[in-house]
C-alpha cells in the first residue's frame, strides 16, 4: 500500500448531518494525519439526489490497494445495487474504505457483507419507527376527535 488516502465529500446531507465540504475535508485530513498518511483532496460530488458520479469516478481512478476515506458510511448510496457495484470495484482493486465517524475500515468481502446486514437492520428499524409514528398519529387524531 502507498502512503496516501483519497477523500470523498458531498454537499448533500448524510446520516442526519449537513456538513460543509471544507469541514468534511478537515475531518478527513485530520484522520489521514493520525494514520500517518498523505491526504488527497476529493472531487466533490454533484448535488443531484442519488448522484454518485464522482464516487465512481474516484474509484475508477484509484489503483490496486489504494485507500478511500469519507466521513461516514451513510454517505454510500442508499440503493443496494449501486452499493454492490461500488463494492465490486473495491474488491477487484482491493481498495480500503475508511469511515471516521463510525471508526470503521472495510476491505474484505466479509466486511462489505456485514455493512449490508447493518444497512438491512437499519432499514427495518426505520420502517418500524415510521409505522409506530403513523400509529401514534392516528391514535392521537382518533382521541382528539372523541
Amino acid at each position: 500500500m502507498n502512503d496516501v488516502i483519497r477523500g470523498y465529500a458531498t454537499v448533500r446531507p448524510f446520516g442526519g448531518y449537513q456538513i460543509p465540504v471544507p469541514v468534511q475535508n478537515l475531518v478527513m485530513r485530520n484522520y489521514a494525519s493520525n494514520l500517518g498518511l498523505n491526504y488527497i483532496l476529493p472531487m466533490n460530488e454533484h448535488k443531484f439526489e442519488g448522484c454518485f458520479m464522482q464516487l465512481f469516478a474516484t474509484l475508477h481512478l484509484m489503483e490496486r490497494l489504494d485507500r478511500l476515506v469519507m466521513c461516514s458510511a451513510s454517505m454510500l448510496p442508499l440503493d443496494r445495487a449501486l452499493r454492490s457495484r461500488l463494492f465490486e470495484i473495491a474488491k477487484q482493486k482491493q481498495i480500503e474504505f475508511h469511515f471516521p465517524f463510525e471508526n470503521l475500515i472495510l476491505s474484505t468481502n466479509f466486511e462489505f457483507e456485514k455493512l449490508e446486514e447493518i444497512n438491512l437492520l437499519r432499514g427495518i428499524a426505520d420502517e418500524v419507527d415510521r409505522d409506530a409514528l403513523a400509529l401514534v398519529s392516528e391514535l392521537s387524531e382518533f382521541l382528539v376527535s372523541q
